[in-house]
């Protein structure tokens, strides 16, 4: 098991962002939520939050949508494999620049209870979070140049970059 993974098995709670290369639980949860917006969560325990930012030339919409029904809840975890799932959520983002309109939706699972607005600010905490330290390891390591992706390297290498980057903020 990679370093990275450890770590984040010993972690308190998680929020993961789904993608497609998380086969049938992302297929699933795409569905379920698509199902459950399309009758307007009818029958569907849920939670919303809507948020309007407006900056840098352009506005921007975000809905959230949060199912932690226990049978959809039970249905998704697969048995132990995410332990502790307390809620998946579904956040539709959409910009607009002058006359340009773009929409994306994406999909996250997550040991946050049912909570649209505390999701919605742990999201929005993660990416700026996450683009900050980002750069910082692009720019301090070089991150994005290292061509290591054997096996576990790669994660564990960016472990030890972490680390490294905590010990020089102390």
């Amino acid at each position: 098991m990679a370093i990275a993974q450890i770590i984040r098995n010993q972690q308190a709670g998680y929020g993961l962002a789904l993608k497609e290369n998380r086969g049938s639980l992302y297929q699933d949860v795409v569905l379920a939520s698509e199902e459950a917006l399309s009758t307007d969560f009818r029958g569907v325990a849920h939670d919303q939050r809507k948020t309007v930012d407006i900056g840098h030339g352009r506005l921007e919409i975000r809905r959230y949508w949060t199912i932690g029904e226990e049978q959809y809840l039970r249905y998704f975890s697969r048995g132990d494999q995410w332990p502790g799932l307390r809620s998946v959520a579904m956040v539709e983002t959409e910009r607009r620049v002058g006359e340009d309109v773009s929409r994306e939706r994406r999909y996250d699972i997550s040991s946050l209870a049912g909570d649209a607005q505390a999701l919605a600010q742990a999201i929005r905490g993660h990416w700026g979070t996450a683009n900050c330290l980002h750069w910082v390891l692009d720019i301090a390591f070089r991150e994005d140049d290292c061509g290591v992706r054997q096996s576990h390297a790669d994660e564990n290498l960016a472990v030890l970059r972490r680390i490294a980057l905590n010990l020089l903020k102390q």
